[in-house]
């Protein structure tokens, strides 16, 4: 029984080694020493390459032994977390001398259609069996991953920086088109206004220029029509003084 427990915690010790929340060093996980120096350093000089001049991230996992969730569901974990979303690519085997598989996701691989991606990671997976060792198998399946899913992870987001652009400038384009609307409605406004002061002035000047005119002179009255004047009659008061 205290085998059995020794062994059960030797285990969950070793699958408690890989670290979800951060990326080990150099994107290498590899407890277990299956790679040797060599091959460390060339996968992760591709690693530290592709990260820099073409922006995604690509991890490799050892497993000394097949996880109790499995391999993939638990390489698929750690490439989600530990990427930062846009694209990822894992390539994981169990054992030493296990076959290499990859996977791919991120937002970024949306935008491509599944079928070039199947097509691509089935191109790694074939490179890897045209090699004869383990580790020079691995370091096939990086670099083929590298050199295709690199491409199309540039021309997607070439593509998707296309389609922003596109869409700033429409909505530049609709947004001019609102404020010309707003002033040619504020020019509208003004003009309105001007045109109705102007129409009161004028209507206020027409009524004085026809209202009649009183003389308050004297007590009595005579009315005396102006045709000349073109207004109304005048009136004048006058007294009379005999």
């Amino acid at each position: 029984m205290s085998f059995v427990l020794m062994l059960l915690a030797v285990l969950s010790g070793s699958l408690m080694a890989l670290d979800l929340k951060s990326p080990p060093s150099g994107g290498i996980y590899d407890p277990g020493g299956a790679l040797n120096q060599e091959y460390t350093t060339l996968i992760k000089n591709r690693i530290a390459y592709e990260k820099s001049h073409r922006q995604f991230e690509l991890f490799v996992i050892i497993f000394e032994q097949e996880p109790s969730q499995g391999a993939r569901v638990l390489a698929k974990q750690a490439g989600e977390s530990w990427s930062d979303g846009e694209y990822w690519s894992v390539v994981y085997q169990v054992g030493a001398k296990g076959e290499p598989d990859c996977l791919v996701g991120g937002t970024i691989m949306g935008r491509l259609p599944k079928a070039l991606q199947d097509v691509n990671v089935r191109g790694a997976r074939n490179t890897a069996l045209l090699v004869t060792t383990p580790q020079s198998r691995l370091e096939a399946i990086v670099n083929n991953l590298s050199d295709n899913f690199g491409f199309l992870y540039v021309r997607a987001k070439q593509r998707h920086e296309e389609e922003v652009k596109k869409l700033e400038v429409a909505y530049l384009a609709e947004k001019k088109r609102k404020e010309n609307l707003v002033a040619l409605g504020t020019v509208l406004a003004v003009i309105l206004v001007g045109l109705a002061v102007l129409g009161f002035v004028l209507w206020k000047k027409h009524l004085r220029k026809f209202k009649p005119m009183e003389f308050p002179v004297t007590s009595s009255r005579r009315r005396l029509a102006a045709p000349s004047s073109g207004g109304g009659s005048v009136l004048v008061k006058y007294s009379r003084t005999h």
